[in-house]
């Protein structure tokens, strides 16, 4: 690979995991429409009903968050972002949702997450997993602040996919299914299922091309007890 091509490379692997600057927002943009598939199909796993709060950590732009409202109106929505970029531009786009109290949206460092104990019903997270310096702290925080069965949704693009894209040879840290199932179960986590998609996306690397992507949606949830798991409901 050519020098400028490996710079190039290199930065649009940093702009994916913390989006900055003028090119942090087109790159946004880009993401919004090569994510929109799996956010859609992370969010239709929790089956989300009006009245319940919904986490999602790494919302980018956000300009997917008017779907989830689409016959919830009582849903409150909590955004959480790395990039403080995101978080405005999220803030901006969904300006009508934050005035009225239904949507929120904030930075935060990427380790603990800045909520109380038990404050969601479900939870969501869509290609984040890659850039996660502490995959399984990062569950913990997800455990902690779910509500007593409440459910939570990963999406991620499978690691043979991955393997194949120029970018992801600069901090990108690849997953298969069991590899996650694990970490979702170490970090207390109850495994509810596994669902593989197809899609058909834009190419990052080759703009104005297309590629077949396979992701997975790793569903589990927070037993409703501490003895859930020796019966007691």
């Amino acid at each position: 690979m050519q020098k400028n091509n490996i710079e190039q490379m290199r930065n649009l692997a940093a702009q994916l995991r913390e989006p900055q600057g003028a090119d942090g927002v087109e790159v946004a943009a880009t993401m919004h429409q090569s994510n929109i598939g799996m956010t859609r199909a992370c969010f239709a796993s929790l089956a989300v009903t009006s009245g319940e709060t919904l986490l999602e950590i790494g919302h980018g732009s956000g300009a997917h968050v008017p779907e989830f409202f689409e016959g919830r109106p009582g849903l409150l929505y909590q955004g959480l972002e790395l990039s403080a970029l995101m978080q405005q531009e999220a803030a901006r786009l969904n300006r009508d949702l934050v005035s009225n109290g239904k949507a929120r949206f904030a930075a935060y460092e990427g380790a603990a997450f800045p909520f109380e104990d038990e404050s969601f019903d479900k939870a969501m997270t869509v290609n984040t997993l890659y850039f996660l310096p502490d995959p399984l702290g990062f569950l913990s925080q997800v455990h902690r602040t779910l509500k007593p069965g409440g459910r939570f949704s990963m999406a991620f693009a499978a690691r043979e996919f991955m393997q194949a894209l120029s970018f992801t040879s600069y901090g990108f840290r690849l997953y298969d299914a069991e590899e996650v199932r694990q970490l979702v179960s170490d970090s207390g986590l109850a495994l509810r299922g596994t669902d593989v998609h197809e899609e058909t996306v834009m190419s990052k690397e080759r703009p104005g091309t297309t590629v077949r992507r396979e992701f997975i949606v790793i569903r589990a949830g927070k037993r409703a007890t501490q003895q859930c798991e020796y019966g007691v409901a």
